[in-house]
């Protein structure tokens, strides 16, 4: 999810679905730390340091507040780089950081989650905390 709109629009939906038992949807806010224009997400350019940051605090709390759905981690998606040191690493850096202050400053929060990593960088995003990777290209092979 990577607006508050959207979480308000799915919050909407399962409370009107009879067939939902009512239960929480389980999300990942996506969040575009490198300013990377190809890439989706909160806009958090530099992370906690951001001048967004006291923004995305706001929205985020409104979306934990949304009594259907369950806020459960972060996501991101580095740029493309053959630079992993310099350019991929920073990157997952900064979202294991933003994860982090999130906890500290919203702390109704469920932070278990940091969705980084794909198949040419995500042995850098585990050491950096990640806990889920999308490896589709390793496994599958090249599409």
């Amino acid at each position: 999810v990577d607006d508050l709109r959207l979480a308000e629009t799915l919050n909407r939906l399962i409370a009107e679905d009879t067939h939902s038992g009512q239960r929480r949807l389980p999300i990942l806010l996506q969040v575009n730390v490198s300013g990377e224009a190809t890439k989706e997400g909160f806009a958090l350019i530099g992370g906690v340091q951001s001048a967004n940051w006291p923004a995305f605090v706001a929205t985020v709390r409104q979306i934990v507040a949304l009594p259907f759905i369950h806020v459960q981690g972060l996501m991101t998606i580095a740029p493309y780089s053959d630079d992993l040191e310099g350019v991929v690493r920073p990157c997952f850096r900064s979202l294991r950081e933003v994860r982090d202050r999130l906890a500290a400053e919203v702390p109704d929060g469920d932070w278990r989650h940091l969705s980084m990593g794909m198949s040419g960088d995500f042995e850098i995003a585990i050491e950096e905390g990640a806990t889920l990777v999308r490896v589709g290209t390793a496994i599958l092979g090249e599409r």
